[in-house]
């Protein structure tokens, strides 16, 4: 059996990578696969390479909209996908030319709705995760899917790096958010999924962009860590046996926000000082009862709590180049 692939790009002013992007994936060993590309009314020459590539190869299909927003594009992509099964990209990454090949065997192995691989991470100035493995080759419930995305050695909520089956979407969209859009959406699809699979073998490689709006502090109500109270709203609502988890994974949303203006040698404005006091107020225990975080992550928590000018000393130290 060979089914048919739709792997789905939205761009937008990505000319200086989509082109090692689209080379990666046309070189895919698997062979029943369609590109749907979107360009989100890019201002560089993101539509000229890509209408370069489709002119060259017929499996990509290229179309353009006014600039609306990565949800948007991607819910443009969705529209126009005919595959059986969809496979984000981003296009400033790349993937390996086995990418859909393994997800797919494992998907014909499993029978599961989901697969996750695992991922490299390029240009990261900190240490990379430990081993995603918590979770990995064994086939998840909603329940235990649920919890993986809320530990720290199994995969992300993103929506690149996994292959989805496309009728998980029907009644889903992104939603219309700056930033973490994936997080909104990742519940609600292992929610939906009859089985998800980690396959831990990293397959895709994520490129971090100085310019990426990820890697900038902004207000509260534009951060990812808005996006995971909202992954624990889910929760609480539909899966309230597994909140204890959401809540220490907050926890460190909260931090990883904080750490942003440390490492960057901002001050923190009394605003986010109280939004983040306020994430993380009452989860410590959450995080020091969880078997799953690693003991150096407790350690982590504790000094943030308790010893907060011994912990921005050490962390500038980490970062001090």
């Amino acid at each position: 059996m060979s089914e048919l692939i739709s792997v789905l790009l939205p761009a937008y002013n990505v000319g200086e990578y989509i082109g090692i992007c689209l080379d990666s994936i046309l070189q895919q060993t698997y062979s029943n696969y369609e590109v749907i590309i979107v360009n989100d009314g890019s201002t560089d020459d993101t539509l000229a390479i890509c209408q370069s590539y489709a002119q060259k190869d017929s499996r990509i299909h290229l179309f353009s909209q006014e600039n609306a927003g990565v949800s948007s594009a991607r819910n443009h992509c969705l529209s126009q996908a005919k595959g059986e099964f969809v496979a984000f990209v981003d296009p400033d990454d790349y993937v390996d030319k086995d990418y859909l090949q393994t997800l797919i065997n494992v998907q014909h192995k499993t029978s599961a709705d989901i697969i996750a691989c695992d991922y490299n991470t390029q240009n990261r100035s900190e240490d990379q995760d430990s081993e995603r493995h918590r979770f990995s080759n064994k086939l998840l419930n909603n329940d235990e899917a649920l919890r993986a995305i809320n530990c720290f050695d199994s995969f992300k909520v993103y929506m690149w790096a996994k292959l989805i089956r496309r009728t998980l979407f029907n009644g889903l969209s992104f939603p219309s958010v700056d930033i973490a859009e994936d997080q909104y959406v990742c519940c609600e699809l292992l929610s939906k999924a009859k089985g998800v699979y980690y396959q831990p073998t990293a397959l895709y490689t994520y490129r971090i962009r100085r310019d990426s709006i990820c890697q900038n502090t902004d207000r509260h109500t534009k951060t990812p860590v808005y996006a995971t109270q909202e992954q624990v709203r889910y929760i609480q609502a539909h899966h309230p046996e597994i909140t204890a988890y959401a809540y220490a994974y907050l926890f460190f949303s909260g931090i990883t926000y904080y750490n942003n203006y440390i490492i960057n040698h901002e001050s923190i404005p009394k605003a986010e000082e109280r939004f983040i006091h306020n994430i993380v107020q009452g989860k410590l225990k959450y995080v020091l009862r969880d078997p799953d975080i690693s003991l150096s992550k407790k350690v982590q928590a504790l000094m943030f709590s308790i010893l907060k000018p011994l912990y921005n000393q050490v962390l500038k130290l980490k970062h001090t180049s």
